[in-house]
């Protein structure tokens, strides 16, 4: 199933980092595949199975390397709401396009302990958003976090009352307020490329993998 959508976006000339999906329960699903964190939250309006996903467009010439002619040449980005239900007359189909600027280049979705918030980390600011999943229409707030370049991954505390941030392009991790979504901490790590992350508080331990230096 996955597969094959994510075949029909990119023929349209997107790039997704989505392959395959998990069904937890017939309105709540949750998966994570290639680095890139997915999944949905149901509301009264929509159809049973949505999934969130962030999306680029294909460079041009990875464009002229699929034979795909006559799209817009423009760099665009955003996230968007697919309908999986393979029963929908939409299945596939992307519902909400909630587009962002192409500077963000926006890389993976974080999901709270209760999945009532969606996180989505960014390459090229020193913004983090979220989506409030309990309110629709859905927005992306923004979360200024400064100091932290190239985000990666977020983990939450066992409390879902603080998110962890690793930033691999400013030697460092951002802590934050899960609540009201504020920075309020910054640890440093000097000579590291923080990216992958994990928490274990019974044993009051944060570890942090070092990755290399972003290219940009």
């Amino acid at each position: 199933m996955g597969l094959a959508t994510e075949t029909k976006f990119c023929m349209q000339g997107w790039s997704l980092g989505v392959c395959v999906l998990r069904n937890v329960t017939r309105r709540h699903m949750l998966g994570v595949l290639c680095g890139t964190s997915i999944g949905m939250a149901s509301t009264a309006s929509f159809a049973e199975m949505l999934s969130i996903l962030n999306y680029e467009t294909k460079a041009e010439e990875s464009l002229e390397a699929l034979q795909i002619q006559g799209t817009d040449n423009r760099r665009r980005e955003g996230i968007a709401i697919v309908e999986l239900d393979p029963e929908s007359a939409d299945y596939g189909r992307i519902i909400i396009d909630i587009p962002t600027s192409p500077e963000f280049v926006l890389h993976h979705i974080f999901y709270n302990r209760d999945a009532t918030k969606a996180y989505v980390t960014a390459l090229r600011t020193e913004t983090l958003h979220v989506i409030n999943l309990t309110e629709f229409p859905y927005r992306l707030v923004p979360i200024s976090i400064p100091g932290c370049k190239v985000q990666e991954n977020i983990i939450f505390s066992d409390d879902n009352k603080t998110w962890y941030v690793t930033c691999m392009g400013s030697e460092n991790v951002i802590v934050g307020d899960a609540v009201n979504d504020t920075p309020i901490k910054t640890i440093f790590m000097p000579g590291t490329y923080p990216h992958g992350i994990a928490l274990h508080e019974g044993i009051d331990r944060i570890v942090v993998a070092s990755c290399v230096a972003p290219d940009f």
